[in-house]
């Protein structure tokens, strides 16, 4: 009988210290300033949401663009273009955003407005960024049109100005400071020097390429804080320093196989992550080495990328 009361003892020590520590432990969005803004996207919607107010599984949805009710696209681009985006990249602090999908579909889109102030047609278009002078850069996927990095003029929407060979691309970064674009595709990584001609014309000059040691490449990524490249593959991530131009693995995903996106927070917060749970898209956003998740039930997502604020969303390497 002593016996048994002193297991019973035991254990409800044990259960009141787990519980405590529990207690102590801060969620993510307790841990945060309202607001601390993030955007979804996927299928035909890009959301933003409030990480800060999202609690008990409920993402706390603040903003929402779906092209299947967007006014000012043309019906194809409703019907079809924008069916699978695959990225939504914020600008300009979150004033405006870059889209992509593999349907087809590119396009810049105020936020205020929901205005849609660019818009291509692009096959397996899987990324985008904003370059100097009033231009963009899409890195295109596996398809007879695709399997290149474009660059548009702006003012220019009905045909790229510049053409790279990119098999299955699916990352671009550019450093304004540097003018150094940097693209990623199926096996390599590329780096330009972004330029301009006498004429105003957009140049660009491949200065290195490196191989992937995986296999699949999914996002190319900056990470401010460590001044580093972060490249996911089918496998696993990779981190690539600046400084020492070699990939070798990102430990806090090092065992995590087939991130589809990863974002680092703007000032503090988690990194976040999207995993597929069904082919290659998942209802969730997952936070490393956090138990918490946003949730957004039969949502199709791809992509989630924390909203930095004006100044660094300028240029990854412009603010440094």
């Amino acid at each position: 009988m002593t016996r048994i009361i002193a297991v019973l003892l035991c254990l409800m020590v044990s259960l009141l210290s787990n519980r405590a520590f529990a207690e102590e432990k801060p969620s993510i969005p307790n841990s945060l300033t309202s607001p601390a803004e993030m955007i979804v996207g996927g299928d035909t919607r890009v959301q933003i949401v409030d990480v800060a107010q999202s609690h008990n599984g409920v993402s706390k949805i603040v903003w929402e663009w779906d092209a299947k009710t967007a006014k000012d696209l043309p019906q194809i681009y409703r019907d079809h273009h924008f069916l699978a985006i695959d990225e939504c990249k914020p600008i300009e602090g979150g004033r405006r955003i870059l889209v992509t999908a593999s349907t087809g579909g590119v396009a810049v889109i105020n936020r205020e407005t929901k205005a849609v102030e660019f818009l291509t047609n692009l096959p397996m278009a899987h990324s985008i960024e904003l370059l100097p002078r009033g231009h963009i850069a899409v890195a295109a996927s596996d398809h007879p049109l695709g399997n290149n990095l474009c660059i548009y003029s702006l003012d220019a929407p009905d045909a790229p100005v510049l053409k790279r060979d990119l098999f299955a691309g699916h990352g671009v970064v550019f450093f304004e400071r540097t003018n150094e674009l940097y693209a990623m595709g199926c096996h390599e990584m590329d780096l330009y020097e972004v330029g301009f001609d006498d004429q105003n014309k957009l140049t660009l000059d491949l200065k290195a390429s490196w191989k992937i040691p995986g296999k699949g490449g999914h996002d190319l990524v900056y990470d401010r804080e460590n001044k580093s490249l972060v490249v996911t593959d089918g496998h696993t991530v990779w981190n690539f320093k600046l400084s020492e131009k070699i990939l070798k693995p990102y430990q806090p995903l090092r065992d995590v196989g087939s991130v589809k996106s990863v974002s680092f927070p703007p000032t503090t917060g988690p990194i976040a992550y999207v995993k597929p749970d069904e082919q290659y898209w998942s209802p969730r956003v997952r936070f490393v080495n956090s138990d918490f998740e946003l949730k957004f039930p039969g949502r199709k997502l791809y992509k989630a990328r924390w909203i930095p604020t004006a100044a660094e969303s300028q240029s990854p390497s412009s603010v440094e």
